[in-house]
């Protein structure tokens, strides 16, 4: 038998008043005080047991806990110290994610410090119901929305004495086209088909950017240090959003040992900083949405750099992430050393774009994506060579694309639910021509994205005795594309009005004026003649009275 000794047990406490019990393999010690002591031969029907642990009550949850034993006159050998602590909730990383899509929350960053068993109860917003509540990975189906809608989700883990909640976001999506409608033209047999993109109703702008929308890569320096990666704009490339406020910006860290800043400039060699932001919250291996503390306006008479900088990069880091490539030389892949003179990033043999994109508020239509070029040349001496800084070869991240979320990347259509035309239509393409359509048919359009396509969104109508249907004004086709040198231009107007049509090259400059004057109600047709243009991506801007529409044409010589 065991030498009997007195035991005192104490609880100590910072903040509150404390009731416990203590647990025994056999029964329970119970007391209503802040400490329990016991004289020699007072737990003789205990004797040769272990105590195993206490149950404690806690009245605030802002203390620190510390549970203790002594044997001994006086508690004069400390025989056991434990810190006891909360469990700590994890709900996981915000989602942004298209409507009708099986989505799994994850609760399994949650932990107990103690190792202590934790349960898990989620609470949904109305209108979701998961799976089933109280697991650690619940699921639900993403409802069906006209707009972005965020969700927020609430997870509370308990180890049984404590508890801990965090909060998610899932951001949902409508995906499908809307507004779906369908026209006759003046000829009897041409159906157009019209609609509006995903999303349109929520927040107003268009994303401006040079990578292509998905994680591939990491880069850093050979040894670690500073540097400064941006995205830049020549003066005149944003005319169209000239005036308009850039208010946010995404990003791709992939190194949680560095530090990162938000940065943007204006002026040639970005010489005029115009927002410096610290970022400390950034979740690594993913896209981060972050908005400016302070928005800034877009003057298209200036050059214009987006981008952030990287400070105390360790070594064998790669924290600047990138696409696949290939680089839009010198203007998606700008890179800084320490302050000191930009260059591309290509001219160092790695062919990518920095993730980098901004967000403008109000813009209607996106920017046309250049295709990747000749590295321009640099007035600043270069200071980085080319082995002071390398790719991780880290391949894409597990959330590669923005956000997590779908990347629309253009449209199908269909006839009575079959596809109609194998080509995809461009994201700012928002009208389709049927042509020789008779007897009645069902017209879609479905939006297709890098990992799926939506429903198809379909409105069906007769060409049959449709000549009383009233004309209506559309630039109806262009055609050869592609074309060498001449291709033809047909509209259609509703009534007589101002016709203006202009040609536009990848980077947003207008190169040629094809029509510009009065113009009767009917169906007409001009001819651009490019002769003494570039092959290439070219786009075509009709406007009639105020209303317009773009039709991209390739010149192929």
């Amino acid at each position: 038998m065991m030498k009997r000794a007195m035991i005192l047990l104490l609880l100590l406490w910072t903040i509150g008043l404390w009731s416990f019990i203590c647990w025994d393999n056999d029964g329970a010690l119970v007391a209503k005080s802040n400490n329990l002591s016991w004289d020699a031969g007072d737990l003789d029907d205990y004797d040769g047991f272990n105590i195993t642990k206490l149950n404690v009550f806690l009245q605030n949850a802002n203390c620190t806990i510390t549970a203790k034993a002594w044997t001994g006159a006086n508690a004069g050998t400390e025989i056991l110290r434990q810190t006891l602590t909360a469990p700590v909730a994890d709900a996981g990383i915000d989602q942004v994610v298209r409507d009708g899509e099986t989505i799994t929350l994850d609760g399994s960053g949650s932990y107990d410090p103690d190792d202590d068993v934790i349960t898990y109860i989620w609470t949904a917003p109305a209108g979701i119901t998961l799976n089933n509540p109280t697991a650690e990975m619940p699921t639900f189906t993403a409802p069906e929305v006209n707009n972005d809608i965020d969700y927020t989700f609430t997870l509370v883990v308990s180890d049984g004495d404590y508890t801990d909640s965090d909060q998610v976001v899932v951001t949902v999506q409508q995906d499908e086209p809307r507004n779906v409608d369908a026209i006759h033209l003046t000829n009897p047999a041409f159906i157009m088909l019209t609609w509006e993109a995903p999303g349109i109703g929520g927040e107003t702008g268009e994303w401006m950017h040079y990578d292509n929308g998905m994680n591939d890569d990491g880069i850093g320096l050979t040894n670690g240090g500073s540097f400064a990666v941006a995205a830049r704009w020549d003066a005149g490339d944003l005319d169209a959003y000239d005036g308009l406020q850039i208010t946010k910006m995404t990003l791709f860290p992939r190194d949680a040992g560095s530090t990162y800043t938000l940065k943007a400039w204006t002026g040639a060699n970005a010489s005029n900083e115009v927002l410096s932001q610290p970022v400390t919250d950034l979740v690594m291996e993913a896209w981060n949405e972050v908005y400016y503390t302070t928005p800034f306006t877009i003057d298209s008479s200036d050059e214009l750099w987006i981008g952030y900088a990287i400070d105390n990069q360790p070594a064998g880091g790669y924290p600047a992430g990138c696409d696949a490539g290939p680089a839009i030389a010198g203007y998606g892949d700008m890179i800084s050393m320490s302050g000191g003179a930009w260059q591309a990033l290509s001219a160092l043999g790695l062919n990518y774009n920095w993730n980098i994109q901004a967000w403008v508020t109000g813009a209607t239509r996106p920017l046309p994506r250049f295709a990747a070029s000749e590295v321009p040349e640099v007035t600043d001496l270069f200071t980085l060579e080319s082995n002071e800084i390398a790719c991780g070869n880290l391949g894409p991240a597990s959330s590669d694309t923005r956000d997590e979320r779908s990347f629309l990347l253009g449209f199908y259509v269909f006839l009575d639910d079959v596809q109609y035309d194998e080509d995809l239509l461009d994201i700012d393409e928002t009208s389709y021509i049927f042509m020789n359509m008779t007897g009645n048919h069902s017209y879609g359009v479905a939006a297709v994205y890098n990992d799926g396509m939506s429903d198809i969104e379909s409105i069906g109508t007769d060409t049959d005795g449709n000549n009383v249907l009233p004309v209506v004004t559309v630039l109806t086709s262009v055609y050869p594309n592609p074309f060498n040198p001449e291709t033809n231009i047909s509209f259609e107007l509703a009534g007589d009005g101002f016709v203006l049509i202009e040609v536009y090259n990848i980077k947003g400059q207008k190169i040629d004026t094809v029509l510009k004057q009065e113009m009767t109600i009917g169906a007409h047709t001009v001819i651009w003649n490019a002769e003494g243009q570039n092959s290439g991506i070219y786009f075509l801007r009709f406007e009639v009275d105020g209303k317009c529409d773009v039709k991209k044409v390739i010149l192929l010589k």
